[in-house]
C-alpha cells in the first residue's frame, strides 16, 4: 500500500455571517482560528493570540494569515498533498483575501488547484453537495461534535475563552475527520452517504485516487439541473480567475469545460414560479424522474420542484409516491423537513 504524506486544514471565519448561501456578499469575513494536522500526526492551531483579558483575538492579523499560508505552501513543497473539505470554493479563497499579499494569493490560487479537495471531487462527478458530517455518517466513523455548527462559531468566538475552546476542537475535530474520510474511501474504494430522504448514494475511485481540483475539473461538467439554482464547477473557481492572469490559468479555467447539458431545460422557457398554472403535461421520461429524486433527495421543495418541472403539486406528489419516495396522503412541508 502507497503511504501517502497528507496534510489536511480548515479555517473558521471571524464575521458573522447572516445567510451563509450568500457569504461573499458580506465579506471580508476574516479568520478566527484554523487547524493543520498532518498523516504523521503533526497539529498545529492557528489563531491572533491571546489578548489581556485572556481571551484570543477575534480575528487573526494578516501576518498570521501569512504565516498560515506559507506553512501550506512549504508542506506542498516537501511533499505534502494538502487535503481540504470544500476549500476550493471557502477556506483558500478567504485565506487568500486575508493575506493581503497579491503574490502570496497567486501561489495560493495554484495550490487550490493543486491540492485535493473531496467536497469537489465528489461534486464534479455526481452533482452532489455532500456535507462532511453526512459522509462521515455514510462511512460510519463518528462525526461532528452534536452543539456547534459552523454558521454559529463566529458568534461563540466571540464569548469567552472556554467557547473558543469549544471552537478549537470543534474546528480540529473537522480536520481529523477530513483525514479519516480519505483514509476510509482508499480502503474501501467508495464513499457513501444517506440523503435527507433516506437514499443511499455512493461515488466510487477512479484508477483508485481521488483527483487534485485541477483533474477534476477536466472532465465533463456534472448534472446540476435538479437544483433551484444549479452551480458549475466553474462557480468554485472564480476567485482563482480573479487572482491568475490568463496565461497562469489551467485550460479548464479558460471556458475548456466539456459540459453535459443536452437535457437541461433552455432558459428562455423555464417556468415561472409564479404562475398558478403550470402547462407540462407530457409523460414523464427516466431521465425526469431521476431528476426530481435527486432534487428531492437534496431537500430541494415542492414549490421550486412545481418551478423546475413545470408540474402541478398533485402531479409531483403522486409521482413521488410511485416512485418510493413518500407514503400516500404524507405531506411535503420544503428543504427542511
Amino acid at each position: 500500500m502507497v503511504v501517502r504524506k497528507l496534510l489536511a486544514f480548515d479555517t473558521e471565519i471571524s464575521k458573522p455571517v447572516l445567510d451563509m448561501k450568500r457569504w461573499r456578499g458580506e465579506r471580508p469575513l476574516g479568520i478566527s482560528c484554523g487547524t493543520t494536522f498532518t498523516s504523521d500526526n503533526n497539529k498545529r492551531i492557528w489563531h491572533g493570540g491571546e489578548q489581556l483579558d485572556g481571551r484570543l483575538q477575534e480575528q487573526m492579523p494578516t501576518n498570521k494569515c501569512r504565516e498560515l499560508a506559507k506553512y501550506l505552501l512549504e508542506m506542498h513543497a516537501s511533499g505534502y498533498t494538502i487535503l481540504t473539505w470544500n476549500g476550493l470554493e471557502f477556506d483558500f479563497d478567504i485565506l487568500a483575501e486575508e493575506c493581503q499579499d497579491e503574490s502570496l494569493g497567486k501561489d495560493l490560487a495554484k495550490l487550490a488547484l493543486n491540492h485535493t479537495d473531496i467536497l469537489f471531487a465528489i461534486f464534479s462527478k455526481t452533482g452532489s453537495m455532500v456535507s462532511l458530517d453526512a459522509a462521515a455518517n455514510g462511512m460510519g466513523i463518528a462525526g461532528k461534535a452534536h452543539g456547534l455548527a459552523g454558521g454559529d462559531v463566529p458568534r461563540l468566538w466571540r464569548q469567552s475563552r472556554e467557547m473558543q475552546e469549544k471552537v478549537l476542537d470543534y474546528n480540529a475535530q473537522d480536520v481529523r475527520l477530513t483525514l479519516a474520510l480519505h483514509d476510509a474511501i482508499y480502503e474501501r474504494g467508495y464513499l457513501q452517504w444517506t440523503t435527507k430522504s433516506g437514499r443511499l448514494k455512493q461515488w466510487k475511485l477512479i484508477e483508485y485516487s481521488i483527483p487534485t481540483v485541477a483533474i477534476a475539473l477536466t472532465g465533463p461538467e456534472p448534472d446540476t439541473s435538479w437544483m433551484g439554482d444549479p452551480v458549475s464547477r466553474l462557480d468554485f473557481c472564480e476567485w482563482i480567475k480573479v487572482l491568475l492572469p490568463e496565461t497562469e490559468l489551467p485550460d479548464c479555467l479558460r471556458g475548456q469545460f466539456f459540459p453535459s447539458r443536452d437535457n437541461r431545460q433552455p432558459a428562455h422557457i423555464a417556468h415561472d414560479i409564479s404562475s398558478p398554472s403550470p402547462t407540462n403535461t407530457k409523460a414523464w421520461s427516466k431521465e425526469e424522474e431521476r431528476r426530481l429524486l435527486d432534487a428531492f433527495d437534496a431537500g430541494v421543495d415542492i414549490d421550486e420542484l412545481m418551478r423546475i418541472h413545470g408540474r402541478s403539486r398533485t402531479a409531483l406528489m403522486t409521482r413521488l409516491h410511485r416512485l418510493g419516495r413518500i407514503l400516500p396522503g404524507e405531506s411535503v412541508q420544503g428543504t427542511d423537513s
